[in-house]
């Protein structure tokens, strides 16, 4: 059975009150201020970046850079790390 809503303003607002608290909302601060030092640098500004950066932020934890490489240094698709260029296969016949 579904608990009664709340009688009054009050009890609404103490119940709100209750529930962020639970929540831990507003996050406290995830440490003092050091200047312009980062609390977290994400490399990599895809969406992986920045859904770890909005996970951050609603962590509390607010001074977050994401910074993505430029064009040049990004690898072309399909390719690894260090594997070299693409060998031909060879004609079966």
């Amino acid at each position: 059975m579904t608990e009664p809503g709340p009688a009054s303003l009050a009890e609404l607002e103490k119940r709100l009150a209750r529930d962020l608290e639970l929540l831990i909302l507003p996050t406290p601060e995830w440490s003092p201020p050091h200047g312009d030092l980062l609390d977290v640098a994400i490399v990599g500004a895809g969406m992986a970046g920045l859904i770890a950066a909005v996970a951050l932020q609603r962590l509390g934890i607010s001074r977050v850079s994401l910074f993505s490489p430029p064009p040049s240094a990004k690898r072309k698709a399909g390719s690894r790390p260090g594997a070299g260029p693409p060998v031909p296969a060879s004609p079966s016949g």
